[in-house]
């Protein structure tokens, strides 16, 4: 009776050991495991192969802080625009008889607070071109100041610098060729940041204008009919009238 249970465990041995085997192949991955990772904890550097230590520094001297500064307009009132109803084209007016006003906002990048304390703003009158105003005209002589008023303001708490200015005397485009101006602003930088590449954003420039003696002119045909009046008054009296009197 032993004999005949013994056979039949040979008998069912060798397909148990079968099913198994199956069992195991379900369960193992076919392809070798890395278990690398699982002996050694990963550090930042085999993560990012491409990271550098110097790439975690966060650069806290004062350009970056003033590379964080922005400065934009926010009012610029011209005295008179004339625009060209056809073109579209505007063309910006100021007189030096009138003071005008430019306010300007500082603030941090992305609209964040202000990243420099004691912060001032200066202001220059130049050409569009981007060339200076001569210093003196052959033809009207030495020019007074080109902007009357101050041109370093400090920015106050809320970001914001407001420029009361006139135009000088000869500031004038008459003066210049008929050229027209521009008004230059920028951040008032320490000596040894005046020449940063990284700063050149710090300078902004106003939208050219021409600057007049008179805003209102007479027009071409206002100035034809009392060119006519004068001449029927000087008629009327028997004087002989010459152009220009």
């Amino acid at each position: 009776r032993q004999g005949r249970r013994h056979s039949r465990m040979m008998d069912a041995g060798p397909s148990s050991i079968g099913d198994d085997l199956d069992r195991l192949e379900d369960i193992l991955p076919s392809e070798p495991v890395d278990l690398s990772d699982w002996l050694e904890p990963p550090t930042l550097q085999s993560r990012v192969p491409s990271l550098k230590v110097e790439d975690l520094l966060v650069d806290t001297g004062p350009i970056a802080a003033y590379e964080r500064l922005r400065i934009s307009f926010l009012q610029q009132d011209a005295h008179r625009v004339d625009e060209n109803h056809e073109t579209g084209d505007k063309e910006y007016i100021y007189t030096n008889q009138r003071p005008f006003k430019v306010v300007l906002q500082a603030q941090g990048a992305n609209g964040g607070p202000l990243p420099i304390d004691n912060l001032h703003l200066t202001v220059r009158l130049m050409l569009e071109s981007g060339s200076d105003v001569e210093a003196e005209s052959k033809q009207h002589g030495a020019h007074g100041p080109l902007l009357i008023g101050d041109t370093r303001v400090a920015v106050g708490s809320d970001g914001l610098a407001t420029f009361e200015l006139t135009l000088g005397r000869t500031a004038l485009s008459s003066f210049c060729s008929g050229q027209r101006f521009c008004l230059l602003f920028r951040a008032d930088l320490p000596a040894d940041l005046l020449d940063e590449p990284r700063l050149a954003h710090l300078s902004v420039l106003s939208v050219p204008f021409k600057s007049l003696t008179k805003l209102h002119r007479a027009s071409a045909a206002q100035r034809a009919s009392a060119l006519r009046q004068q001449q029927q008054r000087y008629s009327e009296t028997g004087l002989t009238f010459a152009e220009g009197n």
